[in-house]
């Protein structure tokens, strides 16, 4: 037999790796703040071009993504499944781990497990279309390696920069979870390749049902090939059945490892000659893989649920603009419009955005003040490592706009910076038996100092602090009270009575010190702090510099985004 002269497809290879290390830098530098600027308008270009934040996207309404998809899908048609080869952070991870093992040469022809495909694809892909990512939350490849980079890569990039990154934000339990969803793939890549990819990823079901009519995928010619097995030791996916003469194309990664380890020339991109299609007969009559007839099914089932998608964006926009049933125009007045935990600004809507949401922690990472952090269940099960604001121990800032600009899946709208500025993500309130000018008489004012609209205030009053020793019984502070903040106790020793103020009605007026006439009440003249809720657009600030134990001031979440008043210049 003339043996074909070997081709050079290892620049194929080489292409694919550079490509592939540059992918997987940008995203790594992308999740370690390197390419997120105020102006930058590609700082999330490596999330934006992944499958499922593409589609999340339009899906959601955003039809620019719409020029992502299709080219993702236009490759996918010429060249096969390149993108989970070539763009795919976890199957740029999984590639690693199959050439750390000792013997990374697989070997053998495994069966097409189309029936785990058909079922993982249409749980992700039909929740989808009910609106909801709960599925895609732990199965998409971009949303697992995105929470690893949070949880894993961001800190210990920060530790190194010597900036100390909020470590307390990830519990031990997600923690766990981070790892685990990361590490299950590539287990099962270290001892059957990309078995991840070809059973339980809902990306390479789709992708791989669109590849079965790829032009040009790796193709064998029969004529030429001597059956040394290098093609299927070579491939990761173990879809070259050689005996039979077959290379599954619903499961081929397009790595093209086979085109440089076959010696022959037998592997090639271009389709083959009718002459060369030698198959034997026993393949024809049964085949094995899925038949024709399940594999029409499977693309109807899959293509009707990716169809119904589109229908989602008209009936979430209408759940998203969807009002409050009560006050929900008033940024004043918390009401029912209150939520366990506060969403980043661009949510709008907290059960739209956990809905939208698949946990990547993208924002997580790249919040300067660490206010967002990972739910453990903040939000319930369904928002499980799903962001929310801690805004007890940190602020968001005020000139920060980053997490709504950064989101590649639309869950965030994008929001300018003055439009953030007045987006009332909580309401603060404030706790006047807890601060310290009150129980104290110590001079403050710091949440008012920290309050970047106004909303928190300081105003001159004569805070009353009784003297028991002067103390005669008689009442009259009580008496004058205009608002009930004083009344009178006995006394464990002896039948006297002693004036006792309630920090929480006292306006500091005075009139109590002016009716005392022992001199009993020590009215001190301080800054008090008062609150202007409509102009609050629960930061936390005020929170974070309150010094009292317990926190004066304290924020209610909000369940739907209000606006809030202008603020004082």
């Amino acid at each position: 037999m003339e043996r074909v002269k070997k081709q050079r497809p290892s620049k194929l290879v080489t292409a694919r790796r550079i490509v592939a290390m540059l992918v997987l830098l940008a995203f790594a530098a992308m999740f370690c703040g390197m390419l997120v600027g105020d102006t930058a308008s590609w700082q999330n270009a490596p999330a934006c071009v992944q499958f499922v934040p593409a589609l999340l996207r339009v899906v959601h309404g955003c039809w620019p993504a719409l020029g992502v998809l299709a080219v993702l899908l236009a490759l996918t048609l010429l060249f096969g499944r390149v993108y989970c080869s070539w763009i795919c952070p976890l199957g740029i991870l999984q590639d690693i781990v199959v050439h750390l093992r000792p013997s990374a040469k697989l070997g053998r022809y495994m069966p097409n497990h189309w029936v785990a495909r058909l079922v993982f694809g249409a749980l992700a892909f039909g929740a989808l279309a009910c609106g909801s990512v709960a599925v895609l939350t732990w199965l998409d490849p971009y949303t697992i390696v995105a929470r690893a980079a949070t949880a894993f890569l961001d800190p210990v990039v920060e530790m190194i920069a010597g900036q100390p990154d909020d470590l307390a934000r990830y519990t031990p339990w997600l923690w766990m979870l981070a790892a685990a969803s990361l590490l299950l793939p590539l287990v099962m890549a270290f001892f059957r390749g990309r078995l991840y990819c070809n059973t339980i990823c809902p990306v390479g079901a789709l992708l791989g049902l669109v590849s079965r009519f790829a032009v040009r995928t790796p193709k064998l010619r029969m004529d030429t090939c001597v059956h040394c097995g290098s093609c299927m030791r070579a491939c990761k996916s173990n879809c070259i059945d050689i005996r039979n003469g077959k290379i599954d194309a619903t499961r081929c990664v397009a790595c093209y490892d086979c085109l440089s380890a076959c010696r022959t020339g037998s592997l090639s991109l271009k389709p083959a000659k009718p002459q060369e299609r030698r198959v034997p007969t026993a393949v024809k009559e049964a085949g094995q893989g899925a038949s024709p007839a399940v594999s029409r099914r499977a693309f109807l089932g899959l293509g009707a649920l990716g169809a119904a998608t589109l229908a989602l964006p008209a009936r979430a926009q209408d759940a998203w603009d969807a009002a409050p049933e009560e006050e929900a125009d008033n940024p004043a007045a918390p009401g029912r419009n209150t939520a366990p935990a506060a969403i980043p600004p661009g949510g709008r809507n907290v059960e739209l955005f956990l809905s939208r949401c698949t946990g990547c922690g993208l924002c997580i990472a790249n919040c300067p003040t660490h206010v967002l952090r990972p739910s453990y269940m903040a939000h319930g099960l369904e928002g499980l490592m799903k962001p929310y604001m801690n805004l007890t121990e940190h602020a968001c800032a005020d000139s920060c706009n980053i997490c709504s600009n950064i989101c590649p899946e639309g869950a965030l709208q994008p929001l300018p910076l003055e439009e953030k500025q007045r987006t009332q993500i909580a309401l603060a309130s404030f706790t006047q038996a807890n601060c310290n000018v009150w129980n104290n008489g110590e001079p403050c004012g710091k949440c008012a100092q920290a309050c970047p609209t106004g909303a928190t205030q300081t105003d001159t009053v004569l805070v009353p602090f009784i003297l028991p020793e002067k103390c005669v019984g008689c009442g009259r502070c009580a008496r004058v009270c205009p608002h009930s903040a004083i009344h009178m106790e006995q006394r464990t020793e002896g039948r006297r009575r002693l004036a006792v103020v309630d920090r929480s009605l006292c306006i500091g007026c005075g009139a109590c010190s002016q009716a005392c006439r022992t001199g009993a009440i020590d009215s001190r003249k301080l800054e008090a702090p008062y609150m202007k809720p409509a102009r609050c657009i629960g930061c936390g600030a005020c929170v974070v510099a309150c010094p009292a134990t317990p926190k004066a001031m304290s924020v209610t979440p909000r369940f739907q985004h209000l606006t809030a008043a202008p603020r004082r210049k």
